[in-house]
Formats: structure tokens, C-alpha cells, sequence
């Protein structure tokens, strides 16, 4: 039998290799499951706060992984502010699927990692689900900051120097929500700034709140933005600062404030759903004033009559669009009660305003006013001295920086004064203190007493500084706030009397007012300093060096002068704009400015001065009036 041999194919191997490499390969990548979704996070925020994929991670939690662990964001190979991650979301279409990112190593977050807000939530879809990129709420550990350093522009350009950080303040809610519940006001012991969202927030007047947002600002305003607000408890709202139309700008921008005496010029009350613009002035400046319509004051009846003065307390905003941005400030009116007629006052006591910028009263040793006055009075050596004033500062010093009082300086040994009242702000953390401080002329040498309590702008304080060879002390309205142990002389000074302010690069000029300004050459009781803080001291006492009551000043050889009434005629001249109001601790309102009236010169003695000015109460010219102390 013949066997025909059918002959076999040869097998390939090689393509059998590869063809089994090609099936694992594909079996090696995951296809998209029908519930995969991509999760994208948009990181610029995390980045500029210093995020890094090496050392930080931020992953994916929700209903589908019982918020336990999830699936680790990693940059997108093309675009390295894009995060994502890939993860089974099981469940049927149309399903609500809760989920957030969280951060790992929860200790170097706010709010242990989480993202804050509400959860995120998105309805599942069968098959490929790609999500949009999202901004994931969620930031480094931050230290609370005074608002003012959030706010702090270095070279003073008015446009913020942090501007798009992200930073977290603390502060008391001080208006209703402008704009549609979208804006809000936020005030701290330093400082005052809009915090704006795009969509509703709801707090109420002195909530006190922490705020995390993005420093931004918006037609020159200072604002927060995209922020995340936490309600932390209640305090009363503070008590506005009152100043006038003048000193309104940067320094007060956002701020609570009341200004007096304005006189209603212009502008129609608004319709119910409207805003409008009304005109103010107080006879040296005027004023904008924004009734917005979310306060609700559209809906009542207009409170005000052209031409009346009035009395009005609103936060300062500001828009504009000038280059750079230090215009367009006005006042926004909050509540009904904002809105008040002036009362009249007594002008019969008056205190010196000064600007802050180059106002001051003085006298030099060589250069004396009155031909009966006595220099070596005020020039106290030894170790018993009293100084005392009553001060309404209107603004406080930044850091590392002082303003004087009143006090002695030494014209070759700057800063020291030989013995001066002083506001200084030592360090970086703004706390502005009161200070009584002596100098022995030694450089390295000087001794002070500095107090404790929170100076409020906008308050009376009585200050009596006293040494008596052993002890520098400090008392702040009748009440010992500080002591110091010291024993040198006090050296004799060398350029007069200064009130108010000193040329001096490390000493600067006070803003406010300053009355009832004393100097004894004996170191005073407690009870003899409250017993005559309110003025009237014993003009015939051979312990008063001088005495001050800023109450009237006159023309004399065309210096505007004030007198001293004590038995020492140092008379001092009043400088580049510094003047009397009559405001002062025994009073009150309005401010007014000088005006002429003929007198003869009753301060200088034994001396024929025949028609000399006198200055006395005339027309209302701003309304810095500071709230009335409390009497003892």
C-alpha cells in the first residue's frame, strides 16, 4: 500500500511572539469602564501657595469610596497646572454622586485637608465621564494677619503690595451686605477691608468672623475675594472713628467713621429700588455719600432737608478710576440711624488740632514770645518732674515709628528728648502705645514707662507722666498703667518747648487734638493728677512751670501765638497750620474755625499791646470732634 504523506505547514514563531506580545500589551491598559470618571483639578491657587507633587498630594474622596482614601491627583504631562485622576464611580445614570479633594498630610492644612465649602456633587453618566477642571478649596496652614498688613502698601503707590495672595484675617462685620448680599465689611484693631463673593453670603452686624480669600482690589478699593467665611462667635460692632471730610483717604478706607457738622448741599434722596449720590460739606471740604439700596434706606422717607448740618456714620468706600487710584472716596450710610442732626454746642473750651504732617506748637529758649517769659521754667533738671495733656489722636503711628506729645528735645542728640509724652509703635506687630519717657543726655541711657490698654482713635485720654528720681510712672485717665525704676537726672534739653510734633526723622508729628497741656517741677500725687485733670490748675503754684489751656490764640508781631497761664509767660507760637477748635475734653462738638475779632492781648503782662487780633469762634470748618470723656 502506498501512503501518500500529507506534509505539515511550518509554524512561524516568531509571529506568534509577537502576536501574543501585542494581546498583553492591550491587556495591560485599562480600558474606560462604562462608570469611569476623570477628575481635574485646576492647581494655580495650591501652586502659588507652594504645592509640589514631589512632597504634597491631593486626592479624590466620596460616596463611591465611603470618603476614605482615593485615587492621587498627578499633573498632566502637557499642562502643569492640570491635575487629574482616574476612578470606578459605581452606581446607575442619573445618579447624585457626592465627592470633594482632600488634601494628605492633614496637618499642613486649614481645616485638616479638606476642601472647604459644601461637598461637590456630580450626576453619573454611563460610559466615559470627563469632568470640567475644578479649583480645589483648599490651602497651607495661615497665620491670622492684622488687616493693615494685608493692606500694606510699601511704597505708597496706593496699589497693594500682595495683591493675589491668599491670606486669612479676623475681624467684626460692621455694615449689612452691599450689592446684593455679595459685600460685606470686615473690621480688626488695625484696619478695615470689603470682603466680596460672586454669590450670596449672610452674616449680621457684629459677627466676628475669619476670613480666608485673595487679596484684590476693584476701582481702587481693598477688597478679599473668592473667600471662605467662618462665623466664630459675636462681639459688639466698634465704635465709629470720627474725623473729618479731610483726613478721609487711604488710611481710613473701609473703616466705621463718623464725620460732624456736614452741611446737606445736594442730591435727591432715591426712589425705592434706586441708588443715589448725595453732597456734604462741612465749610473746608465736601463729600460724596452713596445710599445704596440693598441697606434698604431706598424705602424710607427722606430723613433730610438741604441746608441743614447734620451728623453722619457710614463706612468709607472708595471708586475710582484714576491712575494711580487715590480718589473717589465717599461715605456709605448704613441704617436710618446714621443719619443725625448736628447738636449744638458751647464753643467757650477749645483744644489745638494738628495734621500729622508738619503741625506743631513751640517756642525756642533764645527766641521767647513775651517779654516777661521765663525759659529756664520749662527746662526741669533734677528728678522731679510732672507733664500731663489731655490727646484725641485721629490716627496712630505705623511701626517702629513715635510722635510726640509734648516734650523737650535735644537738637544734638536726635531722637532723645529730655523729657517728652509720647505714641510709640515699637516692633512690627502695630501696637501703638503711650509713653512718658526721661533722658539723662548719655546716648545709651534713657528710662520710660509705656502703657498697656489699646489706644482707640477718636477718644479722650489724660496723660500725667511723673518722675521722682526713683520711679518713671505713667498714668492714663487718673489710673497707673505703668512704672519704671530709674535714677539719672534729667538732662536740661537745648531747642524750647515743643507740642504736637518735632522735626526729627525718628519722631514724628501727631494727628488729633491735644489740650490742657501742664509741666510741674515736682512729682505729682495720683489724687492731685485727677483732681485737676479737668482743667484749672493753681495758676499761683511755684511748682507750675506752664500751663497751656490751647483756648485762644492771637496775633503778636505776625505769629499766631497761645498763651501760658502761668506765672512763667512762655508763650507759644503756633506753626504751619496748626490751629484751635473748639472741641475739647470739657466740651464737645462742633469744630470751628478762627476768625478775627479785636482784643487787647490779656496773656502778656506789663505790657501795652493796644488792638492786638484776638481769634474766636467763627464759621464750622470740619468735624473732627472726638467722643467726651467719661468724668471721674
Amino acid at each position: 500500500m502506498t501512503y501518500k504523506i500529507k506534509r505539515q505547514k511550518r509554524l512561524n514563531y516568531p509571529s506568534i511572539f509577537f502576536t501574543l506580545m501585542f494581546v498583553l500589551m492591550i491587556l495591560a491598559v485599562p480600558a474606560l469602564a462604562d462608570d469611569q470618571v476623570i477628575f481635574q483639578a485646576d492647581m494655580h491657587n495650591l501652586l502659588a501657595q507652594g504645592f509640589d507633587s514631589t512632597l504634597h498630594q491631593i486626592e479624590v474622596v466620596g460616596d463611591f469610596n465611603n470618603w476614605q482614601a482615593g485615587p492621587i491627583l498627578k499633573p498632566d504631562a502637557s499642562d502643569p497646572y492640570l491635575f487629574t485622576a482616574v476612578n470606578v464611580v459605581p452606581g446607575n445614570e442619573g445618579d447624585i454622586i457626592r465627592w470633594k479633594f482632600r488634601a494628605r498630610q492633614t496637618n499642613l492644612y486649614e481645616n485638616d485637608g479638606w476642601e472647604l465649602g459644601d461637598n461637590r456633587e456630580l450626576t453619573l453618566q454611563l460610559g466615559f465621564q470627563l469632568l470640567e477642571p475644578i479649583t480645589p478649596q483648599i490651602y497651607f496652614l495661615l497665620d491670622v494677619e492684622p488687616i493693615s498688613q494685608v493692606k500694606f502698601d510699601s511704597d505708597g503707590d496706593f496699589v497693594l503690595d500682595r495683591l493675589g495672595e491668599i491670606v486669612k484675617i479676623e475681624g467684626i462685620v460692621i455694615s449689612p451686605s452691599y450689592t446684593m448680599t455679595t459685600n460685606y465689611y470686615v473690621q480688626d484693631e488695625t484696619a478695615s477691608i470689603c470682603v466680596y463673593h460672586s454669590s450670596r453670603m449672610d452674616f449680621n452686624l457684629g459677627d466676628k468672623v475669619e476670613v480666608i480669600g485673595k487679596v484684590a482690589q476693584y476701582n481702587g478699593l481693598s477688597e478679599l475675594i473668592d473667600p471662605w467665611i467662618f462665623n466664630i462667635g459675636s462681639e459688639p460692632a466698634p465704635e465709629p472713628s470720627v474725623i473729618p471730610i479731610s483726613n478721609m483717604g487711604e488710611e481710613w478706607e473701609g473703616r466705621l467713621l463718623q464725620i460732624k457738622n456736614l452741611t446737606y448741599e445736594s442730591g435727591d434722596w432715591p426712589a425705592t429700588g434706586a441708588n443715589s449720590t448725595l453732597k456734604f460739606a462741612d465749610g473746608a471740604a465736601s463729600v460724596d455719600v452713596w445710599i445704596d439700596r440693598d441697606t434698604e434706606l431706598d424705602e424710607i422717607s427722606n430723613p433730610l432737608e438741604i441746608g441743614k448740618v447734620y451728623t453722619l456714620t457710614g463706612i468709607e468706600s472708595q471708586f475710582t478710576q484714576a491712575t494711580p487710584p487715590n480718589d473717589g472716596y465717599n461715605l456709605m450710610p448704613r441704617y436710618a440711624e446714621d443719619f443725625k442732626e448736628a447738636e449744638v454746642n458751647d464753643d467757650s473750651d477749645f483744644s489745638a488740632f494738628f495734621d500729622g504732617i508738619d503741625d506743631r506748637i513751640r517756642v525756642l529758649d533764645d527766641s521767647p514770645v513775651n517779654v516777661n517769659a521765663n525759659p529756664s521754667a520749662y527746662q526741669i533738671t533734677g528728678k522731679n518732674i510732672t507733664v500731663e495733656a489731655w490727646v484725641c489722636p485721629f490716627s496712630l503711628p505705623g511701626n517702629n515709628m513715635r510722635v510726640l506729645i509734648a516734650g523737650r528735645p535735644m537738637n544734638t542728640q536726635e531722637p532723645w528728648l529730655a523729657y517728652a509724652l509720647n505714641i510709640i509703635n515699637p516692633g512690627d506687630n502695630y501696637k501703638p502705645q503711650f509713653m512718658f519717657s526721661i533722658w539723662n543726655g548719655e546716648a545709651s541711657w534713657g528710662g520710660s514707662a509705656t502703657s498697656t490698654d489699646k489706644i482707640k482713635e477718636g477718644q479722650w485720654y489724660h496723660l500725667a507722666g511723673t518722675y521722682d528720681g526713683s520711679w518713671i510712672r505713667l498714668y492714663v485717665n487718673g489710673v497707673l498703667q505703668a512704672s519704671t525704676q530709674y535714677t539719672a537726672n534729667i538732662e536740661s534739653g537745648s531747642t524750647g518747648f515743643y507740642i504736637g510734633g518735632w522735626a526729627s526723622v525718628r519722631v514724628g508729628y501727631f494727628n488729633g487734638l491735644i489740650d490742657d497741656v501742664v509741666i510741674w517741677s515736682q512729682t505729682r500725687a495720683a489724687a492731685e493728677i485727677v483732681t485737676d485733670r479737668d482743667g484749672n490748675p493753681d495758676t499761683n503754684s511755684p511748682r507750675l512751670m506752664g500751663y497751656w489751656p490751647l483756648d485762644e490764640q492771637f496775633n503778636v508781631d505776625g505769629e499766631v501765638v497761645t498763651a501760658d497761664l502761668s506765672n512763667q509767660h512762655n508763650d507759644l507760637i503756633l506753626q504751619y497750620g496748626a490751629a484751635l477748635s473748639n472741641n475739647s475734653p470739657h466740651s464737645g462738638d462742633p469744630l470751628i474755625a478762627p476768625v478775627l475779632d479785636v482784643v487787647a492781648l490779656e496773656a502778656v503782662i506789663e505790657v501795652s499791646l493796644v488792638s492786638l487780633p484776638r481769634l474766636r469762634a467763627g464759621r464750622p470748618i470740619c468735624s473732627f470732634p472726638c467722643r467726651e470723656r467719661r468724668r471721674a
